[in-house]
């Protein structure tokens, strides 16, 4: 399992723990043509790039920088009885999404609110950073 696989599995299964709406999120690797079920969270590495500093003087190991965005989407939510609000359901995953990336010793970058071209669907974008070293796949 590569290094993004991996990461998705783990947030997956933290807000699968951690959130109000574990029960009806969907996290997905792209951007879907539609979305059928809310909130759909896309979870995606942006950019991977070598860290100069970080390179061996045989060049052998080395260390990446990781930057992964993470886009959350949203409508008004229903579960039992209890109707939330989209801006509370993208602030609770949000903060989660932060916390995630907090523990795992990534940066955030940025977190702002994002337009979408349907005006019913409310989108927040965040970008984290992180390091991870070649010959043992730690992330620092």
């Amino acid at each position: 399992m590569d290094i993004e696989e991996n990461l998705i599995k783990m947030y997956n299964d933290f807000l699968k723990e951690k959130s109000t709406f574990k029960d009806v999120l969907l996290v997905v690797p792209s951007t879907p043509q539609s979305f059928s079920k809310f909130p759909t969270i896309v979870f995606k590495q942006s950019n991977s790039s070598n860290i100069v500093g970080g390179r061996s003087l045989n060049r052998q190991e080395y260390v990446d920088r990781l930057t992964y965005t993470v886009e959350i989407y949203s409508k008004d939510v229903t579960i039992g009885t209890t109707k939330y609000i989209s801006n509370n359901v993208i602030k609770e995953i949000r903060d989660l999404t932060h916390i995630f990336f907090n523990d795992i010793g990534f940066n955030r970058i940025s977190s702002q609110r994002g337009e979408y071209i349907d005006l019913t669907i409310d989108r927040h974008i965040c970008l984290f950073e992180g390091k991870i070293n070649n010959w043992n796949s730690i992330l620092n």
